[in-house]
C-alpha cells in the first residue's frame, strides 16, 4: 500500500481508480506548523496556482472549455481517459505545468503542479509566495497556519500537509531514512528536524487524488 502512496508523488498527474472530491474532511488528525522558523519563500508575479486554480482553469468549472493554448502558461493540452476519470495535461515547453483531473462529473475537480517551474500559493489574496515542485520543503513548513494532516486508504497512510486550501507532500527520491519511516507514521506527525535540505516539494495540488 505505501508504493500507492509513492506513484502520487513520482506521478503527480497520474489518473486513480478511486476518484472521489478533493474536498478535505474536517476530521482528520492535524499538526498545527504555524510556530516552525523558516526563511520565507520568494513572491512571484504571472499564473499562479491558487486554491481556486490557475488562469482560466477554475475549480469547479466546466472541464474542457478552455483556450487551446496561453501565452506563459501552457501551450497545449493532451487528455486522456481511463477509470472513470478524464485527465488533462496542460504542456509548457514540453514539460507538464499542471495536470486537471475530473472524476466524472464534467468539471474540474482537482489541479495537480507539474514540473515545468510554474508557482503555487496557498493564498487567494494578497502577497503570493512562489512554491514549486523541486523547492525546499523547508518553504512549505514555514507558510503560515500550515498543518500536517494524516491521510488513510484502506487503513494505511502517509502525511501531508496542508496550507490554505493547497496540499503538499515531499518528493520521495531524496528522503533520509528516519523520514520516509515517520511520513507513513500516523501516530505522530514527522519531526521537522527531519527535513534535511535535500528534502525538496513533490506534490502540490488543490486536493488529493483519491
Amino acid at each position: 500500500m505505501r508504493n500507492y502512496f509513492i506513484l502520487i508523488l513520482l506521478l503527480a498527474g497520474a489518473v486513480v481508480s478511486c476518484g472521489r472530491s478533493s474536498e478535505k474532511h474536517a476530521d482528520t488528525d492535524s499538526v498545527d506548523y504555524d510556530t516552525i522558523p523558516a526563511e520565507a519563500p520568494d513572491t512571484v508575479a504571472d499564473y499562479t496556482l491558487t486554491p481556486s486554480g490557475v488562469g482560466p482553469v477554475a475549480m469547479g468549472e466546466k472541464a474542457g472549455e478552455w483556450p487551446e493554448s496561453i501565452e506563459g502558461l501552457y501551450d497545449y493540452v493532451e487528455s486522456d481517459t481511463g477509470n472513470g476519470v478524464d485527465q488533462y495535461n496542460f504542456y509548457s515547453d514540453q514539460n507538464v505545468a499542471f495536470t486537471v483531473l475530473d472524476f466524472g462529473e464534467g468539471k474540474v475537480d482537482l489541479v495537480i503542479l507539474g514540473d515545468s517551474g510554474l508557482g503555487a500559493s496557498p493564498n487567494e489574496d494578497g502577497e503570493k509566495v512562489s512554491l514549486r515542485v523541486g523547492s525546499p520543503f523547508a518553504d512549505v513548513l514555514a507558510l503560515p497556519g500550515v498543518e500536517a494532516v494524516w491521510e488513510e486508504l484502506d487503513e494505511e497512510g502517509m502525511w501531508y500537509w496542508r496550507a490554505g486550501g493547497l496540499w503538499f507532500a515531499p518528493a520521495q527520491d531524496r528522503l533520509p531514512h528516519a523520514l520516509a519511516d515517520a511520513l507513513y507514521d500516523g501516530r505522530h506527525a514527522p519531526d521537522p528536524a527531519l527535513f534535511t535540505d535535500d528534502v525538496v516539494i513533490g506534490y502540490i495540488g488543490t486536493g488529493l487524488p483519491f
